[in-house]
């Protein structure tokens, strides 16, 4: 009983936490400054490949983690990421799984909304490089959403 109880622990701990592996990521590419859509299904009504809370990471369009459904509306999700980003607004958007020819192209028979909340990255503020090390101002300017960048004036 003990080792099939170690085995089972051992198994556990070898499956992915898919919501761990989308924040994770999520902070990778904030921390390398990549742009990037998170899209979290918020409410679905009737039937739908994904549940409420599926969440997906997208960058240019495309998924590169998790599962906000198959096929169009994925692909119908990545267009409208990348509206965000270039919006760089959130958005909740509609996908309609019931229609073959009006929504996105499968007849599932549900409907999905689907928050898409953009992460860009941020805008660099150009300072003097005497104020470098000063860590009151990089805070502040990190707390305003910046990133801070230094110019060495002897250039």
């Amino acid at each position: 009983m003990v080792a099939f109880r170690m085995q089972l622990e051992f198994l556990a701990a070898k499956i992915s936490d898919p919501q761990r592996q989308i924040h994770e990521l999520s902070g990778k590419l904030r921390a390398q400054q990549t742009a990037f859509a998170l899209a979290t299904v918020i409410r679905v009504r009737g039937s739908a490949s994904a549940r409420t809370g599926s969440k997906a990471v997208f960058i240019e369009g495309k998924n590169i983690l998790g599962w906000v459904g198959g096929g169009c509306a994925e692909a119908f999700i990545g267009r409208e990421s990348l509206a965000a980003l270039e919006e760089k607004r959130a958005r909740i958007i509609e996908v309609d799984l019931d229609d073959e020819i009006f929504g996105v192209g499968m007849p599932c028979g549900g409907v999905m909304d689907v928050y898409i909340e953009p992460y860009l990255p941020r805008a660099q503020l150009r300072l003097p490089l005497p104020f470098q090390g000063n860590i009151a101002l990089e805070f502040l300017i990190g707390h305003f959403g910046f990133a801070p960048a230094w110019d060495d004036p002897s250039d």
